[in-house]
């Protein structure tokens, strides 16, 4: 188990937190004999040791291996844009070797060619396979200019965005227009209306159903069949929404009731599973 020193990295708190008063009066609940760090010791010692001593781990691990691919993706955060660099091996164990924030960088195909050179000549190119990334231009040439510089490292494809594409493919089909179109109105009622939000609340948490409902998105995978799941799951605390009067408008009220009442809710819920 990691020491209690790295609660505060974890969490993502700001370390100046480990001075304030509350901060001190809740950790000592948890351990009185343990005296906290000044914020700067972990700033400045405590977090970049853990920081090496997990890298040398992990490399360490990764140096006994063989078949690895590597894999590589660019995301924004707060405005920053950052690229990430992960190694897997065969046993699915995927490990996160570095994240660069890009400050004044492009990140052409030869700055991440560049990124992730460095981690495979550090690791032994002998050790690789293959390198995956999705399909944009400066990935997949990156991915090319690699297989270039190791021929035994293929290039291959993010078999996550081919399958989201099916998946994409598989819901336009007009057999799923009905449950789509509820699915999106519940999503849209259920995240807008505050009367809506608070019964589901309410009889959320008295069916004990988990989770509540998730918008789809644009940029994750398969959204809209992940919704679907979650609408689902949710379907028995809905359902009770429905059985009372409302508060808000919904179109598709009919497709909640109980499915030994209603033919429409039993399709409905045939339909989701």
């Amino acid at each position: 188990m990691i020491g209690n020193k790295l609660i505060i990295h974890f969490a993502a708190l700001p370390s100046t937190q480990t001075e304030s008063p509350s901060f001190c009066q809740a950790f000592i609940l948890a351990d009185r004999t343990y005296k906290i760090p000044m914020h700067t010791r972990l700033d400045e010692i405590l977090i970049p040791a853990q920081e090496v001593a997990i890298l040398k781990t992990v490399l360490g691990r990764l140096g006994d291996e063989q078949n690895l691919t590597t894999s590589f993706d660019g995301g924004t955060k707060n405005d920053e844009a950052y690229f990430t660099i992960h190694i897997s091996n065969m046993k699915r164990h995927v490990y996160l070797l570095e994240v660069r924030y890009m400050m004044d960088d492009t990140h052409t195909a030869q700055w991440i060619r560049g990124l992730v050179k460095a981690w495979i000549e550090k690791i032994s190119s002998e050790r690789f396979c293959a390198a995956c990334s999705d399909n944009t231009g400066n990935t997949l040439l990156a991915q090319q200019l690699l297989h270039q510089d190791f021929p035994h490292i293929l290039s291959v494809a993010n078999i996550c965005h081919h399958l989201n594409n099916t998946s994409k493919d598989i819901v336009k089909l007009k057999f799923f227009d009905v449950p789509i179109k509820i699915i999106h109105s519940s999503l849209k009622t259920f995240s807008k209306s505050h009367p809506a939000k608070s019964a589901l609340k309410v009889a959320r948490h008295q069916k004990q159903t988990g989770p509540g409902l998730e918008a789809t998105g644009k940029t994750r995978f398969v959204t809209l069949t992940l919704s679907a799941i979650l609408v689902h799951r949710t379907l028995l605390a809905l359902q009770q929404v429905f059985s009372t009067p409302q508060k808000f408008d919904f179109e598709y009220k009919e497709y909640f009731q109980p499915a030994n009442h209603k033919l429409k809710a039993h399709k409905f819920k045939d339909d989701l599973e």
